[in-house]
């Protein structure tokens, strides 16, 4: 099955299942004591909704220029000092989305917190294709931050999808998981695996249990979901000059959860297969 056809099955998928959602980005903010704060935005909603928003955007896009048709918009190109007016109904797009989802997850850290829960949780996505498996260095908080939110949208025992950008923070950079820019990435169990993010890297179980499933994709920069990953690009991008605020509260807790009550486990090893990297590399 080539990249084209299994992306269009997946948003037949998303059509017809109006399956959980969650997207997923970041933001960072350089600090002299931490070293950075960072900031992990997780947009809750439906896989129909996001569907339908996709083609909306789609349809945006068809009206502009050729030139600003194909460019690939961040949240400094939507709410930065530059005026751009070819944007304006693109904003208008991403404000009355984020405002019909479910809600919005913030979850505010540092990176030496980052890096002593390294040391204390390792883990990651334990690959059943023979290679190495993904470790990134925030990947485990982000499983838990996951977690989190599929509770909060009291997802059940179903499955959730995420989407999520290429971090090379999360191991997910097309460079480490060896496959191209033009690649889709998809992390799903095994059959007959639970697909829960429920067990250590040990193999006991986690203190921190959600019955939910997950199936993480990780898109090309260009297709059918691009624009979905700006509504957390944009509201990290506008959270950065808060950021900083922040110093005081961070150097007296480890994660600052804003939405939903704090709950951060401290072992995770997701025990995940890859259902396929199309076209094959």
């Amino acid at each position: 099955m080539d990249e084209a056809t299994f992306l269009s099955l997946l948003v037949a998928d998303w059509r017809a299942s109006a399956r959980p959602l969650i997207i997923a980005d970041e933001v960072r903010y350089p600090d002299t004591e931490f070293g950075e704060i960072i900031a992990f935005v997780l947009v809750c909603t439906d896989t129909q909704r996001a569907s339908e928003a996709a083609d909306a955007a789609s349809a945006i896009r068809a009206r502009m220029l050729p030139e600003h048709a194909e460019q690939l918009f961040k949240g400094a190109h939507l709410y930065g000092s530059k005026d751009r007016p070819h944007l304006n109904e693109l904003r208008s797009w991403l404000e009355a989305t984020i405002g019909q989802c479910a809600a919005v997850l913030k979850v505010t850290t540092t990176s030496q917190t980052v890096t002593r829960y390294r040391s204390i949780a390792p883990g990651g996505i334990r690959r059943q294709d023979g290679l190495a498996n993904v470790e990134g260095r925030e990947l485990v908080p982000f499983l838990n931050m996951v977690k989190l939110a599929a509770t909060a949208m009291k997802a059940g025992p179903t499955q959730v999808d995420v989407l999520l950008d290429r971090s090379f923070k999360l191991g997910l950079d097309p460079g480490q998981l060896r496959i191209s820019e033009d690649q889709i990435a998809i992390f799903e169990p095994e059959p007959g695996e639970p697909g829960t993010f429920n067990t250590t890297r040990g193999g006991a179980p986690a203190l921190y249990v959600c019955p939910s499933s997950f199936r993480l994709i990780c898109p090309p920069k260009h297709g059918p979901f691009r624009d979905l990953l700006l509504l957390p690009d944009a509201i990290a991008y506008r959270m950065r000059p808060g950021l900083k605020l922040l110093h005081d509260e961070l150097a007296r807790v480890d994660f600052q959860v804003d939405a939903f009550p704090q709950t951060v486990e401290r072992e995770l090893f997701a025990n995940l297969g890859v259902a396929g990297v199309f076209p094959p590399p």
